[in-house]
């Protein structure tokens, strides 16, 4: 009876273990993915902040640059309050996107 309840506490315990560790690897491949876009800000490819700096890559209005920046259609990484876009990222965002405009 004892030897029972054991072989189910372990069982559990190796379920949970083996749950964790995919929790971990996933983590693992989002950081990697972070670490890579933080690696590309740092090319030579100009940057730009705020809805100002998004509406001069595009070539359109802020309220423009705000509408696409909602879709999630234009990568950015946010710092604070401070987005930044990488005009080659933007740029290839809006040639590989589905919709001809925002809602």
């Amino acid at each position: 009876m004892i030897k029972n309840n054991n072989n189910t506490v372990y069982t559990d315990l190796k379920k949970m273990l083996e749950t964790l560790y995919d929790l971990i690897m996933e983590q693992t491949d989002e950081i990697a993915d972070i670490k890579q876009r933080m690696m590309s800000l740092t090319s030579n490819s100009p940057k730009k902040t705020g809805l100002k700096g998004l509406a001069e890559i595009m070539g359109c209005s802020t309220t423009t640059a705000h509408k696409w920046l909602k879709t999630g259609i234009i990568p950015y990484i946010r710092h604070g309050h401070t987005f930044l876009f990488d005009e080659a990222e933007v740029l290839e965002a809006l040639r590989n996107r589905k919709s001809k405009r925002p809602k």
